[in-house]
């Protein structure tokens, strides 16, 4: 095995038997799928349903065959210790890793900040890939924000929460449909 791989982070997750296997494939949307059901085989969702059902959700309401694969990793970068050369080492491509770069929240300790500034964070985080002018990444990012925010997902949450998602959500929603013209 290659040295750089020796210390991709996706062995911390695969026996390096799996790891062989993982570079073997050469269907990206198979690869993909394979790392996202190991990364988040143990996490639930808000609604304490399996989180890799969100995943698969946004992957298949995208059409074109790089949002599809985007769609699955969409939250590996921002969610695990997977680092985008780690992506890139295993076989997929910069043109879909840039996808998920896009869409991927910045590391930023939002702890001690009002729920204002939050949203503001959150609003500029859209605008800035919107900025990007990358239709994948818009895309993905409506897919993504439309399944959080499906009320089939969060009608069972407590009211603190849907009250957050709505502000979170509602009117940057409207904003990436404009820009796609849905």
């Amino acid at each position: 095995m290659d040295s750089k791989l020796k210390h991709n982070n996706l062995l911390k997750y695969f026996s390096l038997q799996e790891f062989e296997e993982l570079l073997e494939i050469n269907d990206l949307y198979v690869k993909a799928e394979t790392i996202v059901n190991k990364l988040f085989k143990n996490v639930v969702d808000k609604d304490n349903k399996p989180y890799v059902g969100h995943l698969i959700r946004v992957s298949n309401s995208l059409k074109e065959p790089i949002e599809k694969v985007a769609g699955l990793l969409h939250d590996t970068l921002e969610d695990t210790c997977v680092t985008y050369n780690d992506l890139l080492d295993v076989g997929f491509t910069n043109e879909i890793l840039d996808i998920v770069k896009l869409v991927t929240n910045e590391n930023v300790n939002t702890e001690n900040l009002s729920q204002k500034q939050k949203l503001a964070l959150y609003y500029k985080k859209i605008d800035k890939i919107i900025a990007s002018n990358n239709i994948n990444a818009i895309r993905l990012k409506e897919a993504d924000m439309s399944d959080n925010f499906n009320p089939a997902r969060i009608d069972n949450l407590p009211s603190d929460v849907k009250e957050w998602l709505t502000k979170k959500y509602s009117s940057q929603i409207v904003k990436l449909r404009k820009v796609l013209n849905k």
